[in-house]
């Protein structure tokens, strides 16, 4: 009697497409997991077993044409993370196997991937490599590292490798940023381990190899960054996720929009392994979560000197964007030919120029956003990176009455030479390699480990970072300026810092010194207007070349979730990603509250078409 095998294909398919029906050849013996050659139109793709069966609903099913020896079986946990990925993200279990299985070589490598080896003088720290063995041994299973001393961090890391390696049992560790990957695995010493990033990626023999390398446990040690999460660990013994609140784990732009850290908690869920997640300003979600089923670990003490400066007693000095005291510290460091970095979160000279006569503002052609006027008299878009001259004259009125509002980086510049008499360089631009800069400026976005010791870090200017009219607003500041204070501690623990701000009232100012206080009423606030974690929020998205096409879109879908969502589920009415365009599309966002209780089930998922992108847990609503 014939059988039937359910197929997810290897392939990229619609949401709601999962599973091809395959008639199985006699004598073959397959299981649940199994990887087979199946045909597909005019070639052979791969596929797994999803489920075998008496019967199909299809008419003349292809025949599987075979087993495929170069790739192992899934196993059953594997095929269950499979199951949630697609249910909790929206997305086809053949468009994820498509991401998860590694191509086949078209030409064996002529070596076998091997991963390198590096030196490391550094000696063992006794007392972590103790915590790390009792850390490993007990009974509790998930853990929040906070506060921590980052060298002690480091450590921790390595011992859990050296214990992983010794145990013959897996352990993945995931980094932001590829950089801090790369940095970690220079202090592996001997060990052996599999760098997993999107260099990788790309080199298909060696990610085949590596992938190969990780399901036979060959290889013990997993390093990587988000996509990191997507290889067949057997022996998955511990997982730590570091820098936990940052961003970067986040798939914001592509699908499937899935976040790192959520699926490595399912996977913990799965293999009960133990779960570090470490942070120096967690996630307000994970910290509510850690509440109820993590352990609170710390390595050192979160004391800051840390310094406020109100700007708004400043508002008569021409130059109100630095304070005496600011200014008086750095003159005193520069007499102490000490280093100074300051932060500017704007770039280019001034934020806004418009017309005084008749309002004219020159706007992106591309996203709508103000241009931004630099000193090489330029106009610039850093969304899209349009740029256009500058002008003298409004091109609207021809009036001469032109106004210049806001801050950058390069006016503050411009300032700091004329005040000090001093070659003022953008540490962006990597020229702290001179050594005659005593002051350094930075957006303090990804700030390289190998910086200079400063011996004073100022924060210019980062208010705007609080006017997005976003829930995560007061959290996205809260965790930058904890990112770069520590950053900075890495070469010098002792550092004033500096920071100035017009709002000294809100929230994040007042407690940088105390996360505690500013989870208890960030928390309050977050409960109060219904943001997470106490309702589950999905962006929609629709992308379009022409405007009216995206708004009748959205407007027609906003109608028919209207009318068909539960009273209890939240849903605002279209609007325009706030720059408008992403690849020159046009994007326009309908976002769902929904309440704990409550899911979308397939009958509402029925609604939202293809074109249609689906983001659970989007970081932001702009």
């Amino acid at each position: 009697m014939s059988q039937f095998a359910e197929i997810i294909p290897c392939l990229k398919l619609p949401r709601r497409m999962d599973f091809f029906d395959y008639k199985i050849p006699e004598g073959m013996e397959l299981n649940i997991g199994s990887v087979v050659n199946i045909p597909y139109k005019n070639k052979v793709i791969q596929g797994v077993v999803a489920r075998i069966k008496k019967e199909s609903n299809f008419e003349n099913a292809k025949e599987i044409i075979a087993i495929n020896e170069l790739y192992q079986s899934f196993v059953k946990k594997e095929m269950d993370l499979l199951d949630w990925l697609a249910g909790y993200y929206f997305y086809s279990r053949a468009s994820l196997l498509k991401l998860i299985l590694p191509t086949i070589p078209k030409r064996k490598s002529k070596e076998k991937f091997k991963t390198k080896e590096q030196n490391n003088d550094k000696l063992d720290n006794v007392k972590i490599d103790d915590f790390a063995k009792e850390l490993l041994k007990s009974k509790e299973k998930k853990y929040l590292l906070f506060p921590y001393d980052r060298e002690q961090k480091i450590e921790l890391y390595r011992s859990m490798c050296q214990l992983a390696e010794k145990s013959n049992s897996q352990i993945l560790i995931l980094f932001p940023l590829q950089e801090q990957a790369n940095n970690f695995v220079k202090l592996l010493g001997g060990l052996r381990y599999a760098l997993i990033t999107s260099e990788l990626h790309v080199k298909k023999n060696d990610y085949y190899n590596t992938w190969q390398d990780i399901k036979n446990n060959q290889i013990k040690i997993i390093v990587g960054t988000r996509s990191a999460v997507f290889v067949p660990f057997v022996n998955i013994k511990t997982i730590v996720i570091d820098s936990a609140e940052s961003d970067d784990y986040k798939q914001w732009d592509q699908n499937p929009r899935y976040e790192a850290v959520n699926v490595v908690q399912k996977i913990q869920e799965l293999t009960d392994c133990t779960l570090v997640l470490a942070s120096l300003s967690p996630r307000i979600e994970d910290v509510y979560k850690a509440k109820q089923d993590y352990k609170l670990i710390n390595l050192g003490k979160n004391n800051r000197n840390l310094e406020i400066i109100n700007l708004k007693n400043q508002r008569n000095n021409p130059d109100w964007y630095l304070s005496d005291k600011l200014a008086e510290t750095i003159a005193e460091n520069i007499e102490n030919q000490g280093k100074t970095l300051l932060i500017v979160n704007k770039k280019g000279s001034y934020s806004h120029q418009f017309c005084a006569d008749c309002l004219f503002e020159p706007l992106c052609p591309n996203c709508q956003l103000p241009l931004v006027a630099t000193e090489s008299r330029k106009l610039v878009c850093y969304h899209c990176h349009y740029e256009e001259d500058n002008f003298l004259s409004c091109p609207k009125c021809h009036g001469l009455n032109i106004k210049k509002t806001g801050i950058g980086i390069e006016q503050i510049r411009a300032t700091l030479e004329r005040k000090f008499k001093i070659k003022v360089a953008l540490l962006d631009e990597k020229s702290y390699e001179s050594q005659n800069v005593s002051v350094y400026l930075s957006t303090g976005y990804n700030l390289t480990q190998d910086l200079p010791v400063f011996s004073l870090l100022g924060f210019v200017y980062i208010d705007s970072l609080l006017y997005l009219s976003d829930f995560n607003a007061n959290f996205s500041l809260y965790s930058y300026i904890q990112n770069i204070v520590q950053q900075t501690k890495l070469v010098n623990k002792n550092n004033p810092i500096i920071i100035q701000t017009g709002l000294p009232d809100n929230i994040v100012f007042k407690t940088l010194s105390n996360y505690k206080e500013f989870y208890t009423q960030e928390i309050e606030s977050r409960k109060s207007f219904g943001y997470p974690p106490f309702k589950t929020l999905i962006k929609l998205i629709f992308d379009h070349f022409d405007l009216s096409v995206a708004r009748k879109e959205a407007e027609r879908l906003y109608a028919e979730l209207s009318k068909t969502l539960p009273k209890e589920i939240n849903i605002t009415e279209p609007y325009l990603y706030y720059a408008r365009k992403v690849r020159n599309r046009y994007r326009y966002q309908i976002c769902l509250f929904i309440p704990p209780e409550f899911s979308l089930d397939d009958n509402i998922l029925k609604i939202i078409p293809e074109h249609w992108h689906i983001d659970r847990n989007p970081v932001d609503l702009l």
